[in-house]
Parts: C-alpha cells; sequence; structure tokens
C-alpha cells in the first residue's frame, strides 16, 4: 500500500470513527494525540491506534469514549491486525 493509499484509508477509518461518536450522542469526541495508523477489530468491537509522541497504542471503544493507552518503546509504524 502506498502512503497516498496508507493515508486516504486513515482518514476514511477516522472520518467513519467521528460519524460512529457524532450518532451516538450527537457530539464530536476528540483525540488528545494525532493518530499515525488505525485499524478496527470486529472481535473486540474497537479502533486500535497508534501515536508518535507519545509512541503508544491506543485501544479507543467509541461507545463509551474509553481509551485504554499502551506505552511503546518505540516509535510504531504501522498496524497490522
Amino acid at each position: 500500500m502506498t502512503s497516498l493509499h496508507r493515508w486516504i484509508f486513515l482518514c476514511l477509518v477516522f472520518a467513519a470513527f467521528l460519524v460512529e461518536c457524532t450518532s451516538m450522542n450527537g457530539q464530536v469526541t476528540g483525540l488528545s494525540f494525532r493518530p499515525i495508523d488505525t485499524a478496527y477489530t470486529t472481535a473486540l468491537d474497537r479502533l486500535i491506534l497508534i501515536s508518535a509522541n507519545p509512541n503508544q497504542l491506543h485501544i479507543y471503544d467509541p461507545a463509551s469514549q474509553s481509551d485504554q493507552i499502551v506505552a511503546l518503546s518505540a516509535v510504531p509504524q504501522n498496524i497490522s491486525l
């Protein structure tokens, strides 16, 4: 996947995430970090996001708006589920 395709995919997933949050409670939930890659897991019904600076993995539940954070020792490159 080229970087352009990856960026488009990331934008589409994030847009779907915003629609999901907006449709549930009428409000858009902002993030305290800038995601560099994201994936959705149907098994957990969660968004998985990674960020650099700080190097973290986020397991986000749009329904409860809870974010489980896992600190990473290095800058993450991408997510593969």
